[in-house]
């Protein structure tokens, strides 16, 4: 295969895609919204176009300038990450330049985005009704998207995972959370759970590492000075990926406890790294933690859903979490699921 052109957000989904797939080609450009330092592409070349579609004018500018980034590049495939603007405007321009469009969701772009208003669950049904294909990391994502489009679509399951296996990492008392500080993904639950899971006077010695970035933070400190465990949290903030796999090596317990989510990459991430995940109870969730037996899956908030996290077998729940992420979660597996779907496209075209 010749050319790839990938358009998404610049986040360390983007990121973690990219590598997965970019040796599949033997050229790749990206399509994205602003820079991010954290990031590098090599020397992949990378444009800049706004995705935002609350200026009809920029929006339609932004389509014109697609338009232009393609028929230079003339790629073989366009993959949009994300089920919206961006996405829109890559199917667009797909059709307008008869060039297949692989479209991949994310989880709350089809399970929360529809709900936000009439145009919303337009723009998505437009999405899913003109793509050319879609992958998607859960099972419940993609019937959700059979729904809006109102039919069956080709929908191959695969993630963004490249994950090592840890094997025998030295464990401390370490809960690790590493999920964006805002309001979806409710860091305040966490550091409430551990505020109840340090009343017992044999976790003192515990310690939160609270990773990550958002508008959410100064309110966190408060909380957990205003519960008396600010001593005991660490807020991280944006870590590399060396040192975010430190975390999950010393780490017992990870927390993961968001309103909505498709198959977390950090969840995923965790597995492979033994530790004991606790999770929010979302079916993607389910898809990989059956509660109590490799892992805590949360109904519950009032509940001390950390210190049940220590009362399951943590070898047996480490040996059935590496088993699956060694199945489904590695680099191998999930390169060849995406280069399918490349390969099937490109054959029919």
């Amino acid at each position: 295969m010749k050319k790839l052109l990938i358009i998404s957000t610049n986040t360390i989904h983007l990121y973690n895609f990219y590598r997965l797939v970019k040796d599949g080609f033997e050229s790749v450009e990206i399509v994205t919204n602003k820079p991010n330092s954290n990031l590098d592409y090599d020397d992949t070349p990378v444009h800049y176009i706004n995705f935002s579609a609350r200026n009809p004018v920029r929006f339609f500018n932004s389509y014109h300038s697609l338009i232009r980034i393609i028929n230079r590049f003339q790629p073989d495939i366009i993959h949009s990450q994300q089920i919206t603007t961006n996405s829109y405007l890559a199917v667009k321009a797909g059709l307008k330049t008869n060039i297949p469009v692989v479209v991949t969701a994310w989880g709350s772009d089809v399970l929360l985005t529809p709900a936000l208003g009439t145009l919303y669950r337009k723009m998505v049904r437009f999405i899913l009704r003109h793509g050319s294909a879609f992958t998607a990391d859960a099972s419940f994502v993609a019937e959700k998207m059979n729904e809006l489009a109102g039919k069956k679509l080709s929908t191959i399951l695969a993630n963004f995972a490249s994950v090592d296996i840890s094997e025998n990492p030295a464990k401390e008392n370490v809960i690790y959370s590493n999920r964006l500080l805002k309001k979806l993904y409710r860091i305040d639950a966490v550091i409430r759970a551990f505020a109840l899971f340090l009343k017992n006077e044999n976790r003192k010695d515990w310690k939160l590492i609270i990773a990550g970035t958002g508008e959410e933070l100064p309110a966190l400190k408060e909380l957990g000075k205003s519960l008396n465990v600010a001593d005991s949290i660490e807020f991280a903030g944006w870590l590399n990926p060396i040192e975010n796999k430190n975390n999950y090596d010393r780490a017992r317990i990870f927390v993961s406890v968001p309103e909505s989510d498709g198959t977390s990459i950090s969840l995923l991430e965790a597995m492979g790294a033994g530790c004991i995940p606790v999770v929010s109870d979302l079916p993607a969730n389910r898809e990989w933690i059956k509660h109590a037996e490799n892992g805590i899956v949360v109904k519950e908030f009032c509940d001390n859903f950390l210190e049940e996290a220590l009362a399951i077998d943590a070898a047996k729940a480490v040996s059935i979490n590496q088993e699956l992420i060694k199945n489904k979660a590695t680099f191998k597996a999930n390169q060849e699921a995406f280069l399918s779907v490349y390969k099937k496209l490109i054959f029919t075209k």
